[in-house]
This record gives structure tokens, C-alpha cells and sequence, in this order.
């Protein structure tokens, strides 16, 4: 997202996705559950657990598309999306469980 800013690109509205990017949609999408699972089982692993698939996913999806230097801008626009709300939703769980996030890896 760094460098997405450092080069004035602004993530866009989500294009339906391709087989690449569904697995890290649809994982996006099952935070609440993660949420309140942890929550009724008072089980914070419940939450590490959802973090580590979430990132491991968004490994997967980062390794196999092209998002800063994709030419067509609305599938680049698109995965940027994707990126931000990995990143925020990442940043949520690590605060739910007490952890800083560092500004940098």
C-alpha cells in the first residue's frame, strides 16, 4: 500500500474476481464470524487462527497477481482493494489480540 501511495494509485470498487482472488474474497468476508466464534468459545486462538489464513491467503493471491504494475486500471484499482481491506482487517484482529502492529516488515 506504500508504494501504491508513493506512485498517487488509489484502490477502486471490487470487479467480480477471477479464481485467483475469490479464495482471499471470500475469507475477507468471514471476519464477523471469526469474531464472534472467538467471542461465544472465549477462545482468542479462534482469532490467530483466522489471521493466519487470512495472511497465508493473501500470500497466495500476491504471489500469483500482478497488482501495482498490472496495466488495465480497474483490475489494478480492483486489487488494490483487496490489498487495503486485507491489510485492515489483518490490522483489526492483531489490535482484537493485543498485538502492535509494526509500521514496518
Amino acid at each position: 500500500m506504500r508504494k501504491a501511495r508513493g506512485q498517487d494509485l488509489t484502490p477502486g470498487c471490487l470487479l467480480p474476481t477471477t479464481e485467483i482472488e475469490r479464495p482471499l474474497a471470500l475469507l475477507l468476508g468471514q471476519l464477523p464470524d471469526a469474531v464472534m466464534a472467538a467471542h461465544e468459545r472465549r477462545a482468542p486462538n479462534e482469532l490467530c487462527e483466522f489471521a493466519f489464513a487470512l495472511a497465508q491467503e493473501f500470500s497466495r493471491f500476491y504471489g500469483a497477481c500482478h497488482i501495482l504494475s498490472e496495466s488495465d486500471t480497474a483490475l489494478r484499482q480492483s486489487r488494490l482493494r483487496l490489498a487495503e481491506l486485507t491489510l485492515r482487517e489483518l490490522e483489526l484482529v492483531l489490535a482484537l489480540l493485543g498485538i502492535e502492529v509494526p509500521e514496518r516488515m
